[in-house]
C-alpha cells in the first residue's frame, strides 16, 4: 500500500507530526518499534510543558511561547478532557536567578504569569495555564484523534531510498512506499545522517510515594502522578549510556529537593524507585525540523526527506506547536524559522530568519 507520508517514531515528535498530517488529509502511516506509544518517554510518567525564559529576548523563548500557546488551547478542549493533567507550574525564584526571570516574566503576556509568595516565604513565578501531564497518554489521543492514520507498532525502521521520485521506506517486515517521510527518533535521524550534531543524554528520575500538592520547577522538577505518587527529575548526563541506576544521581536528586523544600523531609524515609531514560537534542539545544540535507556540506535538500526531533528537555513543550509549523511549510502553505532547519549547521553566513516555501508540495 502507498502512503502520502510516513513518520517513523511513535512519541511526542512522530505523533503530533502524524496528527497535523491527518487533519490536512494525508493517508499517513505511522510506525513505531516498541509495542506501545512513548513507551521510553524521558517524562514518564508525568512530564513538564514549560515555558523556556530567557533575560533577554530570543528566539528560543519567543519560539518557546508559540509553541506553548498552540499546546495550551489543545489541552484546554475538549478532546483531552480525560488526559492524566495537572494544571498550573511554579517555578522557584531564589537570589541568583530572581532578577533573570522576572525581567522574563514581564515579557509575557499577563495571563500567564503571577508572582506568589508561599506559607514558607519561598518566592515563585506561577503560571497558572501550564500543564504537566503524562506523555504516553498525550501520545495516544494524538493518535486516536487523527483520522487518515494507521499505526503500525512493533515495527523497525531500517532504511530508505528514493526511487522516481517515490520513497521506498525498508523496515524489518516490508517495504513502503510514500511521497514523504519524516524522521521523528533520534537514533534513526542519527543513523541516516551521522553528520547532524545529536547528542544522547541520559537522564534519572525518582518516582515517590507521596503526591506533591503542586507542579514545581526549582533546578529540578516536582510533579504529582494523580492517585499515585510524584515524579522527580531528573539528572543530566551525556556520553553515559549505561541503563545503571546511579545512587549517585539519587542522591544528588533527593539534596535539591529537601534544600528547596524542607518540609518533605519528614518523608525521607519512604520508599522510592527510580528509572532511567535517554533523550536526544542537538549541540546548539535547538530542535531540528526541517528538509533533511543530501550530504554533509548541507547545500542540498532532500525534498522528501523531513527530519524532526532534538527536542531534548523542552519536548512536551515544543512538539505539538513545531510539528504543526513543520507539516504546513513541509505542504508549503507557511514558512519555517530557520533557526530550526538542518542546513543551519552547514554554514557559518548569516541567513534570513525565515525558511522559504517549498514548491510543488501539497
Amino acid at each position: 500500500m502507498k502512503y502520502d507520508a510516513v513518520v517513523v517514531g511513535g512519541g511526542i515528535a512522530g505523533t503530533s507530526i502524524a496528527y497535523h498530517l491527518s487533519r490536512h488529509n494525508l493517508k499517513t502511516l505511522l510506525v513505531e518499534r516498541e509495542r506501545e506509544l512513548a513507551l521510553h518517554a524521558s517524562g514518564n510518567p508525568m512530564g513538564i510543558a514549560s515555558i523556556y525564559l530567557t533575560k533577554h529576548k530570543s528566539f528560543e523563548s519567543d519560539w518557546s511561547l508559540e509553541c506553548h500557546l498552540e499546546l495550551r488551547s489543545l489541552l484546554e478542549g475538549s478532546e483531552m478532557n480525560l488526559l492524566t493533567k495537572k494544571k498550573g507550574i511554579h517555578f522557584y525564584l531564589n537570589s541568583e536567578n530572581k532578577s533573570r526571570y522576572l525581567t522574563a516574566a514581564e515579557r509575557l503576556p499577563i495571563d500567564l504569569v503571577t508572582y506568589k509568595k508561599d506559607e514558607f516565604e519561598r518566592e515563585w513565578l506561577f503560571f497558572p495555564r501550564s500543564y504537566s501531564f503524562s506523555p504516553r497518554e498525550f501520545c495516544q489521543y494524538l493518535v486516536q484523534l487523527s483520522p487518515n492514520l494507521t499505526l503500525a507498532k512493533s515495527v523497525t525502521f531500517e532504511n530508505f531510498e528514493i526511487q522516481n521520485g517515490i520513497v521506498k521506506v525498508k523496515t524489518n517486515s516490508n517495504t513502503i512506499e510514500t511521497e514523504l517521510l519524516f524522521l521523528a527518533k533520534g537514533e534513526d535521524m542519527q543513523k541516516s545522517f551521522p553528520f547532524l550534531p545529536f547528542q544522547k543524554v541520559k537522564g534519572q528520575i525518582l518516582i515517590l510515594p507521596f503526591e506533591a500538592p503542586e507542579t514545581y520547577l526549582f533546578g529540578k522538577y516536582l510533579a504529582p502522578i494523580p492517585g499515585k505518587g510524584s515524579i522527580l527529575g531528573a539528572s543530566y548526563r551525556e556520553f553515559d549510556d549505561s541503563l545503571n541506576i546511579s545512587e549517585n544521581d539519587s542522591v544528588e536528586l533527593l539534596e535539591a529537593l529537601y534544600e528547596t523544600f524542607p518540609e518533605f523531609k519528614e518523608k525521607s524515609d519512604l520508599k522510592w524507585s527510580a528509572r532511567v531514560a535517554f533523550r536526544m537534542q542537538m549541540n546548539d539545544r535547538r530542535p531540528i525540523a526541517g528538509f533533511a540535507p543530501k550530504q554533509d556540506n548541507y547545500l542540498e535538500s532532500m525534498d522528501q526527506i523531513i527530519l524532526f526531533g532534538g527536542l531534548g528537555s523542552r519536548g512536551l513543550n515544543l512538539a505539538f506547536g513545531t510539528a504543526k509549523h513543520l507539516v504546513s511549510y513541509v505542504l508549503g502553505k507557511s514558512l519555517l524559522p530557520r533557526e530550526l532547519m538542518p542546513n543551519r549547521f552547514g554554514s557559518k553566513k548569516k541567513k534570513s530568519s525565515l525558511g522559504t516555501i517549498p514548491q510543488n508540495l501539497g
